[in-house]
């Protein structure tokens, strides 16, 4: 069996080939098709680095209707060992919701973070502009000021908000 089998878009299936990942675990070949139909609930018990993140990541991110500008879906982490990776990092990644982000540049989003948090462009990391959604990393020690600030800014009339990814 093989991820569009188990009903994934075309898009989420060359993401996650383009991953590495060919065909699915066992947990995931359970999981996904009861969660993709939207009508229960499931539980999905299984090891360590079986699968679980992708067995229920990618049914979210499919029923996810990009039109839509409200909640859809909601993850609740971290497990004790993702939270044992998560503290070992240096930096800390956040992700900006704008709304649509058509007429907003990556140096837009970079000064404003530079201007309201106080801290420089060496400090922060990558920032990928996606549809509503900017994610960045900043180093661990610049993590508050940045949340602090840059929550409720306005960037080109728009209201910003702040969230810690990680």
């Amino acid at each position: 069996m093989d991820f569009k089998q188990l009903g994934l878009r075309d898009k989420l299936v060359k993401a996650t080939e383009s991953l590495g990942f060919q065909s699915p675990m066992p947990v995931q070949e359970k999981a996904m098709p009861v969660l993709l139909s939207g009508e229960k609930d499931f539980v999905g018990l299984a090891q360590t680095g079986t699968g679980k993140t992708g067995a229920f990541g990618l049914p979210l991110l499919q029923l996810i209707d990009t039109t839509k500008f409200n909640t859809q879906g909601i993850v609740i982490c971290p497990t004790r060992e993702r939270k044992k990776h998560l503290d070992s990092r240096k930096s800390q990644r956040f992700f900006i919701n704008m709304g649509r982000l058509d007429k907003i540049n990556k140096g837009a989003i970079v000064r404003l973070i530079c201007d309201k948090s106080g801290i420089g462009p060496d400090m922060i990391g990558e920032i990928s502009l996606n549809r509503e959604f900017s994610f960045f990393e900043v180093q661990k020690q610049a993590a508050k000021r940045v949340h602090n600030s840059l929550n409720d800014a306005k960037l080109n009339g728009r209201t910003v908000e702040v969230h810690n990814a990680m």
